[in-house]
């Protein structure tokens, strides 16, 4: 009677264990298989008309409305003038291939995006600060397609409304270098980065209730300061690391193959323990 006992318990013991392993071969199966998030930055792509803002196809240019240079198309420039200074604006186009980032069963939960700025203070009156010190730039949604070797004032594409969001840099707080004209001024320059929370642009885009044409970055009014301008860099950027980044952490919804085969594991598992307990008795 001692030794059956001692069976049983044995035997009740291997089946937790059992169900247990089986367990975690469920989780791994169902949140193992992708990462829980991507990044994109597009790198210079052939700038022909033909790139669509994936890993080695970027797709951004900006527009001015500067005198003289509104038709001017900036699609193959390493960074674009991106600034408000009295009645010059200055807009970047940026678009993201989300294809390559998230299947479309995926559930986008955080969506970022990241630009790197370049500004230079370069005049002799200028002072070695950032005069104004907060900066403010805006993020919204582009409203129709566009071509990046094409684009420019007069015939860009515009906002269309559906999102906007902003978010401010402390420009004196950026590393800053020196450098000498050859009028033996001296100017200045900082550099740093500045992220967006675009969650609720991408996951319009990710589920088809809004058209991906792109984003606009630009600076808002108020007006900055004659001799003090800011770009940002482009997809075009020698540098990798200054390339524009969209970074999206999502939940990985399992494949219908994975759900076929984890369902026909079960099925096995719960027969070969049927078949135990019918041999034990």
């Amino acid at each position: 009677m001692k030794k059956m006992l001692w069976g049983k318990k044995t035997t009740k013991n291997w089946q937790i264990r059992l169900f247990s392993i089986a367990a975690i071969l469920v989780l791994s199966m169902l949140f193992g298989n992708a990462p829980p998030a991507a990044a994109l930055s597009p790198g210079p792509g052939s700038n022909d008309g033909s790139d669509t803002g994936g890993s080695d196809s970027g797709k951004d240019a900006s527009v001015w409305n500067r005198y003289g240079y509104e038709g001017v198309n900036t699609g193959a420039a390493d960074k674009y003038w991106t600034s408000h200074t009295w009645s010059w604006y200055g807009y970047g186009y940026y678009q993201f291939d989300l294809a390559s980032m998230v299947s479309p069963a995926d559930v986008i939960t955080n969506a970022e995006v990241t630009f790197h700025h370049w500004l230079i203070s370069n005049n002799s009156v200028t002072p070695d600060y950032w005069r104004r010190g907060i900066e403010t730039f805006e993020v919204k949604s582009v409203g129709a397609a566009w071509d990046e070797m094409s684009l420019n004032w007069n015939n860009q594409p515009g906002v269309d409304g559906f999102f906007a969001e902003s978010a401010t840099l402390d420009v004196n707080s950026f590393p800053r270098t020196s450098f000498t004209n050859t009028n033996g001024t001296i100017g200045y320059i900082w550099e740093g980065s500045v992220t967006l929370d675009i969650t609720d642009l991408v996951i319009a885009w990710h589920t088809g209730a809004e058209d991906n044409h792109g984003i606009i970055y630009h600076m808002p009014p108020p007006y900055g300061y004659s001799s003090q301008d800011n770009y940002v860099y482009s997809s075009d950027a020698s540098d990798a690391s200054l390339r524009p980044m969209l970074e999206i952490a999502y939940e990985p919804v399992p494949e219908p193959t994975t759900m076929l085969l984890l369902g026909s594991g079960l099925i096995g598992l719960a027969g070969f323990m049927r078949r135990m307990k019918n041999r034990r008795q």
